[in-house]
C-alpha cells in the first residue's frame, strides 16, 4: 500500500520527461508507551512541489497501473449483501502498458496478469469448482478494474499530473509522438 522509491529514481523522475514524482507519506502514531511509524498514502508532486495527497488504498491500485505490486492481499466481495468477502494473496503481478494516439486523444491500455492464492473464502465456496473459481475471479477482476480506473481519473481530475509514467512510456516508445505531445503533456494526460 505504499510506493517504494529509491533516491536515484527520485532524481531521475525530476530530471526526465513524461512523469511526475509520487512519494510515500508516513505518519507517527503515538501508542501507550511508544511511537510507531506507518505508511499512509502518497504525496503527489508537480515539478518539485507537493500539490496533493492520495490515500494508501488509492496508492495500492496505482501500483497495479505502474507495475510495482510486490505481493499483498486483494479482497473482493462476492455477494450483494457485503457478507462474503474473499481474500486473495498476490503471488505475482505483471502489468503490460500500451498506448494509441488518434490525432486528438491518447488512449492507454493496461493488461494485468496476476497470480493469486485463495487465502480466505466463505465456507460455501469450493475453490476446486470451476464455476465458483470463475465467480471469484470475476469479482476480483471487476474490483481491480474499477479501482484502477478510479485512481487514474482522480489523479487526472484533481491534480492534472502524470504520476503513472504514461508520458514516459510514449517518450521511450515513440519519440516523434512525444515531440508533438511533450510540451503540454499534463494537459494531454488529463484528457487521455
Amino acid at each position: 500500500y505504499t510506493k517504494n522509491v529509491k533516491l536515484y529514481k527520485i532524481f531521475n523522475i525530476l530530471k526526465s520527461e513524461g512523469q511526475e514524482l509520487l512519494l510515500p507519506v508516513f505518519d507517527v502514531i503515538s501508542g501507550d508507551e511508544e511511537k510507531t511509524i506507518v505508511s499512509n498514502g502518497s504525496a503527489v508532486f508537480k515539478d518539485d512541489k507537493m500539490i496533493g495527497y492520495i490515500t494508501s488504498q488509492e496508492t495500492h491500485y496505482l501500483l497495479f497501473a505502474t507495475d510495482e505490486v510486490e505481493g499483498g492481499i486483494l479482497t473482493a466481495d462476492i455477494s450483494k449483501d457485503g457478507k462474503d468477502d474473499v481474500s486473495l494473496e498476490i503471488a505475482a503481478s505483471k502489468t503490460k502498458r500500451s498506448f494509441e494516439y488518434d490525432g486528438n486523444r491518447t488512449c492507454f491500455s493496461l493488461e494485468l496478469d496476476i497470480t493469486v492464492y485463495a487465502s480466505e473464502l466463505p465456507a460455501d465456496i469450493d475453490i476446486q469448482d470451476e464455476q465458483a473459481r470463475k465467480k471469484v475471479e470475476g469479482f476480483a477482476q471487476s474490483k481491480l478494474e474499477n479501482h484502477i480506473k478510479a485512481v487514474i481519473r482522480r489523479v487526472q481530475q484533481d491534480f492534472g499530473v502524470d504520476v503513472f509514467g504514461f508520458g514516459a512510456l510514449i517518450y521511450m516508445k515513440d519519440q516523434s509522438l512525444w515531440n508533438v505531445l511533450g510540451d503540454d503533456w499534463n494537459r494531454h494526460f488529463q484528457n487521455a
